[in-house]
């Protein structure tokens, strides 16, 4: 943005030239925006650039277990935020074109809208009531994707998939127990915000059950910001997030290869 944008903290850090003395940058510590349910969304500002990290879908919502369905819906979320906090909300891009790098450093491109950074896509499937643990260790956990190798985690309710090398920098996929993540991240949170006897406990607590009761394992892929320039999925406007629907699919297809060796009637 090109005007000065409003100081959400109580300090802010500014970078001045030591020849001419004009000001070059001006950072503000990231600041935590508040919603119910103990939940929060990281806002930056640096300069004109204001960067918002966090989950919308968790934002005064007691759980996630079903998110927003388009990239438009979560990024109206934190529009919602900015505007209440007197900054200027994201916007689609409708131009996008190239700037020569400083000190040899090669172009970049840029766009003048919002730039995002990183996507999360999630499913729910449900494998049938006391199953996740055999799907996840007999099934999934034997399957290659991407090129990269699986691995189930000590406790066995989540497999993830990371290269040769130990990372993933382009796509982060994962299979989790969705049960034990709520269990495990919430439940005790709303315990302790609410009391054992409230409603908003009651209520994460049927949300447990009704994913125990259906053996509900949610697939999750982070795709990284390398990977969303490499495939033109940067720029909120100009970008056809219908390539991430096909891209979804093929992970969700990962148990279709598994074979039955024997089975027990």
């Amino acid at each position: 943005h090109d005007e000065r944008l409003p100081l959400l903290g109580d300090t802010v850090e500014m970078i001045y030239s030591t020849e001419d003395g004009s000001l070059l940058t001006e950072r503000q510590p990231s600041f935590q925006h508040k919603g119910s349910f103990s939940t929060s969304i990281s806002i930056r500002i640096s300069g004109g650039r204001v960067t918002v990290k966090g989950n919308p879908s968790r934002i005064d919502r007691i759980d996630n277990l079903f998110g927003y369905q388009s990239i438009d819906e979560c990024i109206q979320v934190y529009n919602r935020i900015l505007l209440s906090l007197n900054l200027p909300p994201f916007s689609k891009a409708t131009k996008a074109w190239h700037i020569t790098g400083m000190d040899g450093k090669k172009a970049v491109q840029v766009a003048n809208g919002a730039t995002v950074q990183e996507v999360h896509i999630t499913t729910n499937k449900g494998v049938g009531h006391g199953n996740e643990l055999s799907y996840l260790k007999s099934a999934i956990s034997t399957q290659r994707y991407r090129n990269s190798i699986p691995r189930l985690h000590s406790n066995g309710t989540t497999v993830d998939w990371l290269s040769v090398k130990g990372n993933a920098s382009l796509i982060y996929p994962s299979v989790y127990i969705k049960a034990h993540e709520i269990r495990l991240h919430s439940l005790e949170k709303i315990k302790r915000l609410h009391g054992s006897d409230s409603q908003e406990y009651k209520y994460l607590l049927d949300v447990i059950n009704f994913c125990d009761d259906n053996g509900i394992v949610r697939f999750e892929q982070k795709l990284k910001s390398r990977f969303l320039r490499r495939h033109n999925l940067q720029f909120w406007g100009l970008a056809d997030y219908s390539l991430l629907d096909a891209i979804h699919q093929e992970f969700l297809n990962i148990d279709q290869t598994v074979q039955v060796n024997a089975m027990t009637y």
